[in-house]
């Protein structure tokens, strides 16, 4: 589901989101290349552990008026092992 939007590898172009190869630990919308809804840009911060769990189960509570939008109801668990992936891109 995430990859019909975000590109996960070095060097990937954006796709209608951002590219997540190396995410974690990231600055939060802070690709140079991709063109962030103000409310993401107004979160600041890192992409940490916690704020890419909380931003992966509920975008617009994460960041209200975020383009984000989830097209798959993911539980905890997926929620987790999706963030251990992201974690991985290095």
């Amino acid at each position: 589901t995430c990859a019909s939007c975000h590109e996960m590898s070095p060097n990937a172009l954006d796709g209608l989101g951002p590219n997540l190869w190396q995410v974690t630990g990231r600055a939060i919308a802070s690709r140079e290349t991709y063109d962030y809804s103000p409310a993401l840009e107004a979160i600041g911060g890192t992409w940490t552990r916690e704020n890419l769990i909380e931003f992966i189960r509920d975008p617009q509570g994460f960041a209200p008026g975020t383009t984000m939008v989830t097209t798959t109801q993911l539980t905890q668990m997926q929620i987790e092992d999706l963030v251990n992936y992201l974690s991985r891109l290095r």
